[in-house]
């Protein structure tokens, strides 16, 4: 059951810091902007970008799970204790394997890659929701 409730704890967290930064900005000034020269990636280099988050996601292990563990009961795999953003080693680099894969598209809808990319967005996204819905359905029904 600690398992569970850690679980929960973790996609609620998740969502919600997906949630508050969708609508966060660059922070930047205009005149800080003004002295950065832009950089501009070519759909080549996108693709090399785009090759080590599309390896690492969905990948278990090696894995580098950072919790502090109350029981036995918190213990377990990757995927069921982060089902969005588990590979990638850790929770953090998987996370921005995602938010960089986001990214690319954006900037390269037609990345040669976009389909898998999509894809593989789509699952573990998709997987991260039903449980958020089931656990919120579920606690409403207890209110």
């Amino acid at each position: 059951m600690r398992l569970v409730n850690t679980m929960k704890r973790g996609i609620i967290i998740t969502m919600l810091a997906i949630l508050l930064g969708a609508g966060c900005t660059s922070g930047q000034t205009d005149e800080v902007a003004g002295k950065m020269e832009a950089v501009v990636l070519t759909p080549e280099q996108a693709s090399r970008l785009a090759a080590l988050p599309l390896a690492c996601m969905q990948t278990d292990y090696p894995n580098k799970l950072g919790q502090t563990l109350g029981s036995k009961a918190d213990m377990g795999e990757p995927q069921l204790l982060h089902p969005a953003f588990y590979g990638c080693f850790d929770w953090h680099s998987a996370v921005h394997a995602h938010w960089s894969l986001v990214k690319l598209l954006k900037i390269f809808p037609e990345l040669e890659e976009a389909s898998e990319i999509r894809k593989k967005l789509k699952e573990n996204i998709s997987t991260c929701c039903k449980l958020l819905t089931n656990m919120l359905s579920t606690a409403c029904q207890t209110w």
